[in-house]
């Protein structure tokens, strides 16, 4: 029941991961390295949910089957019946204090740097050398050379037209993808 309830919550939040990392243009490995550190949080609230619906399943079947009625009927009292539910309860405090004081702090550090990673990863489009690209907004840019990993361009050249008419060309030796600002879009910097 643990693993049921906490992959339930797991796909949720996959979900919306994978839609980040599509949009960042980051790797698939970007998005199991943050599920994987989601883990113990998740974990986290999944324990208190799987020990009430264990504690509830287990009062149904007895209640089912007459057992608690005989139970009650030979003199048990309910603090008895419970008493190995709070016997386990007290066990799976210090774990819980574990995981909540030391593992998840760490973890959802992990998170948000695999996070930024992600959002930082920006562009993975192959701009091919000496081809006219356009890059919206009336501006059209070409490259003599581009590196393997295709943010590094040699021989740059950019043509901006404005709607007035007037037209501005700009030429770099060199040029470098990078982040725009805040993380969203890509600025090319000369």
């Amino acid at each position: 029941m643990l693993v049921t309830l906490l992959m339930a919550q797991l796909l949720e939040r996959l979900l919306r991961l994978l839609d980040l990392a599509a949009s960042a243009g980051a790797p698939l490995s970007s998005v199991v390295w943050m599920v994987a550190n989601l883990v113990p949080h998740y974990f986290g609230l999944a324990l208190p949910m799987a020990f009430t619906a264990a504690i509830f399943v287990a009062a149904a079947r007895m209640s089912d089957d007459c057992e608690l009625d005989i139970m009650l009927t030979t003199g048990r009292s309910i603090a008895r019946i419970a008493t190995p539910y709070f016997a386990l309860a007290v066990l799976l405090l210090p774990f819980s204090a574990y995981l909540f004081g030391q593992v998840q702090p760490v973890t959802r550090y992990g998170y948000r740097q695999a996070v930024y990673d992600a959002m930082q990863t920006g562009w993975n489009a192959k701009v091919e050398e000496n081809r006219f690209i356009d890059a919206g907004k009336g501006a059209t840019f070409s490259a003599r050379e581009v590196d393997p990993d295709g943010r590094h361009l040699r021989g740059v050249f950019i043509e901006r037209r404005s709607p007035g008419g007037a037209t501005e060309i700009t030429t770099a030796v060199d040029g470098q993808f990078v982040p725009g600002p805040g993380g969203h879009g890509i600025s090319l910097r000369l």
